[in-house]
């Protein structure tokens, strides 16, 4: 019964997560733990990477560079770490600068547990806030 309403929770946070992050700012945090607890769906997985893209470049891709100039694009991803990760996921062809290929190289660290190398991805997970910033 807790699986259930845990999943049905989850679900719920999924179709609001992004009406209450079109308000300034909105917040929803879950109990310490959910995070990690869920099931990793690909609703999970889209929103986690919804909420990381926001906190490293406000989803933004062209022309962000941080860092000093050494992270760029959507997710900051520094070139040398893009070149390692793109190299573990046997995707030579990928390119830092182009949208599409840091969406996927993103979405493969997620799913094979390199998400700390983000900042963005630790707070949110440590803090268990999926909503807003």
């Amino acid at each position: 019964m807790k699986k259930i309403l845990l999943i049905l929770f989850v679900v719920v946070v999924g179709i609001l997560c992004p009406l209450v992050s079109l308000h300034n700012g909105g917040t929803a945090t879950l109990p310490p733990g959910t995070l990690t607890s869920v099931d990793k769906s690909k609703n999970y997985f889209d929103e986690l990477r919804h909420q990381v893209g926001f906190c490293e470049s406000g989803n933004k891709h062209d022309g962000v560079w941080g860092d000093g100039g050494l992270a760029y694009g959507k997710y900051q991803f520094h070139k040398r770490t893009f070149d390692w990760m793109k190299k573990k996921a046997r995707r030579p062809e990928l390119k830092r600068e182009n949208l599409q290929d840091q969406e996927w190289l993103f979405a493969w660290a997620l799913k094979n547990g390199y998400g700390s190398h983000w900042t963005c991805y630790t707070k949110i997970m440590k803090k268990g806030k999926i909503c807003g910033t």
